[in-house]
């Protein structure tokens, strides 16, 4: 008995000391500058968020330069940007599709490219010395960096990597290279603590391109080398298509944040007006928080769009059965309720179906049709979303 009462106040106490580690983390994330597209404002915007909030942690989600600006000059400007940003948080550079190469004017006979090298070189000088990447590489635009106290590896991916395309609308091609995919595999993800999770970040969101690219390989080899350590990859976040979206698949979000620069339009996601744009002459970015115990996701919008919240943990019910969601939302305005993965179609509009499961707004009881996964998203008057991952199981043996 002795030994029984022993063991329970070890599984009690160990439970205790779990609940009370702070495992939460803060950064800063903004993309799709577009230099000389937009102004250079980002040190005055970001610093009180650092100062006041410890926020130590900004990350460039890439297309610093616009479509027609020299990469030097663009640079210039994305290097004082960073050296600013530097005096009170770390600054961690993605490679955008811009900003090694720009497309031609009309009637402009040659373009402005930096190779592979040149590029990695130039982010290299203006990154944070605590970053790993692959030293074997000299054109290595991929690494991670660690935060210890949250116990998260951030994975920083390049998806333009070594693949030149005379054709293609930079002068490059959309790809994870073989060294690249094999590195992080090996490395970024087969060194990492266990009990730690990933998040990612690349500028082309994987499931953009994967119907006519490389994509699908990578993403897949990266998924089961995360599952074969255990890993949880928390959320994929990119940039590059100047929306935000969220899409899901085997329990892992994948997000994308609109553009910093006011002067593209940015839909927004789950509006039944297309054609509605909210905040354009406002730029904006987001302050994430990854919460207390990896359960929430949170982006703290500013500027143009609406903040969003993500759940971590995948609710599981099976076809027929029905449960209910309890959100942090005090107010909500109305409900959507969609399959996880939907389509994009002519990379201008994107398409959800709901064969997963269904809701109910007024009894809040979500109910599983079909296998799959669901997204419940809860949006407040304000337009803040809180959204909630579902995966149906097929109905149990006693059901059939």
């Amino acid at each position: 008995m002795n030994r029984f009462w022993t063991a329970v106040f070890l599984l009690v106490w160990m439970a205790a000391v779990s609940s009370c580690r702070d495992d939460s983390t803060k950064f800063i994330f903004f993309t799709d500058t577009h230099f000389p597209d937009s102004e250079m404002d980002q040190p005055a915007l970001f610093e009180p968020f650092c100062r006041n909030e410890g926020v130590t942690r900004v990350v460039w989600g890439g297309d610093a330069i616009s479509r027609y600006a020299s990469p030097d000059s663009a640079w210039a400007q994305q290097m004082a940007v960073e050296e600013q940003i530097s005096q009170f948080a770390s600054v961690y550079n993605v490679r955008g599709n811009h900003d090694f190469s720009r497309r031609l004017r009309p009637g402009e006979t040659a373009g402005c490219t930096l190779s592979q090298e040149e590029t990695a070189e130039r982010m290299r000088a203006i990154r944070p010395d605590d970053v790993v990447s692959n030293g074997e590489d000299p054109g290595a635009c991929y690494y991670y960096f660690d935060d210890a106290k949250a116990r998260v590896r951030f994975l920083v991916l390049d998806t333009n990597d070594k693949i030149a395309d005379e054709n293609a609308p930079m002068g490059a091609a959309y790809q994870i290279g073989k060294i690249q995919r094999e590195w992080i595999c090996s490395q970024a993800i087969g060194t990492a603590p266990e009990g730690w999770s990933l998040i990612i970040f690349s500028h082309v969101p994987m499931w953009w391109m994967s119907p006519s690219s490389q994509y699908p390989a990578p993403f897949n080899r990266i998924r089961e080398a995360a599952k074969e350590r255990n890993l949880p990859i928390l959320a994929w976040i990119a940039g590059h298509i100047h929306r935000d979206t969220q899409l899901a698949q085997d329990g892992q979000w994948e997000i994308t944040s609109y553009c910093y620069t006011p002067t593209f339009p940015r839909v927004m996601m789950f509006d039944t007006d297309p054609s509605l744009r909210e905040g354009d002459d406002k730029p904006c970015f987001d302050v994430v928080t990854l919460g207390k115990g990896h359960r929430t996701l949170s982006f703290q919008r500013v500027g143009a769009g609406h903040s969003r919240i993500f759940h971590l943990e995948t609710k599981e019910i099976r076809v027929g059965a029905s449960c209910k969601l309890r959100p942090t939302l005090k107010k909500i305005d109305r409900w959507e309720c969609l399959d996880a993965f939907g389509k994009y179609l002519n990379q201008e509009s994107w398409t959800y179906s709901c064969q997963s499961a269904s809701f109910d707004e007024q009894t809040r009881k979500l109910t599983g049709l079909a296998p799959g996964e669901a997204m419940v998203v809860a949006i407040s008057p304000e337009g803040v979303r809180e959204s909630f991952l579902v995966r149906v199981l097929p109905a149990s043996d006693d059901n059939l």
